[in-house]
C-alpha cells in the first residue's frame, strides 16, 4: 500500500554530536538535492495515480470552510465598497449628491455567491469545490471530477426534491 504522504529532509551533520565526530558527511550538496528531487517526484506520481481512483465517484466531505486560494482572493478584495444612491438629500457639505453606503463586494462570497470551499473525506483526502460558505461544518456529497497530487476537484451534489401532488382529505 502508497503511502499517502511523505515527509523527508536532508540529514545535515550536527556539530558536537559522536555522529558528527565518528562520520565525515561524503556525500555531495548536489547529490542529496537530486536524490531529494527523485523522492519527491516518485511520491508525486503515487500520490496522482491513488486520487485518479476517485475520479467519477461521489465522496461525502466535510466542509471546513473557504480554500486557501478563496481566503487570498477576499483579502485582495475590499470587505465593503460604496454604493452611491442617487436622489437621496444630503447635508450642504456634500457637493455630489449621492450617499456612500457600505455594501459587501459581490465576489467576496459574503452576498451569497459561490466560492471555493475546502472539506474532508473519511479517509483525509482534501477536496475542493464551490459552494455557499454557510456549508461551513456541515457533510456535502461532492462528485469528483479531476485531480492533483495532493487534492480532489469536485462539484456539490444536489438532490431533487421530488413534490407529491396535493391532494385534498374531505374534512370529517
Amino acid at each position: 500500500m502508497p503511502f499517502q504522504e511523505q515527509f523527508h529532509l536532508q540529514v545535515q551533520p550536527r556539530p558536537g554530536t559522536k555522529a558528527d565526530d565518528r562520520l565525515a558527511d561524503d556525500v555531495p550538496e548536489s547529490v542529496k538535492r537530486e536524490r531529494n528531487a527523485r523522492l519527491l517526484e516518485a511520491q508525486t506520481v503515487i500520490c496522482e495515480e491513488d486520487n485518479a481512483e476517485f475520479i467519477g465517484q461521489t465522496v461525502d466531505v466535510l466542509v471546513e470552510g473557504p480554500s486557501k486560494m478563496a481566503q487570498k482572493q477576499q483579502k485582495r478584495q475590499p470587505a465593503v465598497a460604496p454604493h452611491p444612491v442617487p436622489g437621496v438629500e444630503l447635508a450642504e457639505d456634500d457637493a455630489d449628491g449621492v450617499v456612500a453606503l457600505e455594501t459587501p463586494a459581490e465576489s467576496s462570497g459574503s452576498v451569497g455567491g459561490p466560492i471555493q470551499l475546502v472539506g474532508r473525506t473519511d479517509c483525509d483526502r482534501i477536496v475542493v469545490f464551490d459552494g455557499n460558505p454557510r456549508l461551513a461544518g456541515s457533510l456535502a456529497s461532492i462528485s469528483v471530477g479531476d485531480c492533483t497530487a495532493t487534492t480532489l476537484i469536485g462539484r456539490i451534489v444536489t438532490r431533487e426534491v421530488q413534490h407529491a401532488a396535493v391532494v385534498e382529505l374531505p374534512v370529517v
